[in-house]
């Protein structure tokens, strides 16, 4: 009984019930008797995983972009590049959003010292 924009607004914290909800939806709709307090996704730690796409890095960057202007340094950009790398569903939408912001020099960069 819980909106769709309360389920939406916690898969974007990472919330496991949330992304279990979603997978019982889906489960449901070929067993329509199954019950939420009865469904279980065995290995759900490991397994139940969010991942943020290139709408998502493109505001990201976009926001911390207007700090470092602000500041007139790239090391607030720099230093956001890997955490954004390790959450994206496509790692090279990162650079492609570099780009995309005049900053792909630091993308270039990034990709050297990841080995």
């Amino acid at each position: 009984d819980t909106p769709w924009r309360a389920i939406e607004a916690r898969l974007q914290a990472q919330d496991p019930t949330a992304m279990r909800a979603i997978l019982w939806a889906h489960r449901r709709r070929s067993d329509p008797g199954l019950k939420f307090a009865a469904f279980d996704v065995p290995g759900w730690r490991r397994r139940l995983t969010a991942r943020i796409e290139r709408a998502e890095i493109d505001e990201v960057l976009s926001n911390i972009l207007a700090e470092a202007l602000a500041k007139s340094e790239d090391a607030t950009i720099d230093a956001m590049v890997p955490h954004l790398r390790k959450l994206a569903a496509d790692r090279a939408d990162v650079d492609r959003a570099l780009d995309a912001v005049g900053k792909g020099h630091l993308a270039h960069g990034q990709k050297a010292s990841e080995g």
